[in-house]
């Protein structure tokens, strides 16, 4: 009985000290940080490829809480500027000779977190990623469809490790 009172005991004492010292174990702040995230330049095959990601990347940062993304440069503390600089798709997966069953989608992008009243490059990198996709053998508009999903998740995929170096960074 004794043990199991000093075990509480020091459980307790351990607690408050560790509370005691302002440790925190999650970030909280006044208010978020205004970030500006622009168009990324895209001269790839798909257009649309970059307007996926940008959107992705606005609502992941805007649910970290920590970002409140805003659509002006000049309201904006931060700014986060990228390019695609390709994007290739590689059937990878046959039903017959000429029905293709599975495709693969390779990524290569630059991003660059910018500090605006500095000018300073907070963060940046080169991201590269694949995705293999499943193309439905039935008409053009839903292989169109599965296409468009797959880069969703492409997206979904690269803005995780944007955001992930974004919120480190800062």
């Amino acid at each position: 009985m004794w043990f199991l009172f000093r075990k509480g005991l020091l459980i307790l004492l351990f607690s408050f000290l560790l509370f005691g010292c302002g440790y925190k174990f999650y970030y909280t702040s006044g208010k978020p940080w205004k970030i500006y995230i622009g168009v990324w330049k895209n001269y790839t095959s798909e257009p649309e490829f970059g307007a996926i990601l940008v959107s992705e990347l606005r609502k992941s940062l805007s649910e970290n809480g920590k970002f409140l993304p805003v659509f002006s440069k000049d309201e904006a503390e931060y700014l986060v500027v990228g390019e695609v600089k390709y994007i290739y798709l590689t059937p990878v997966g046959y039903l017959s000779f000429s029905k293709v069953s599975e495709v693969k989608i390779d990524f290569c992008g630059d991003y660059k977190l910018i500090d605006k009243k500095t000018g300073k490059v907070i963060a940046s990198g080169e991201i590269k990623r694949s995705e293999v996709y499943e193309v439905p053998v039935g008409s053009p508009e839903e292989r169109g469809l599965a296409k468009e999903e797959a880069l969703r998740k492409l997206a979904k995929d690269v803005v995780e490790l944007i955001s992930q170096q974004i919120i480190f960074n800062i």
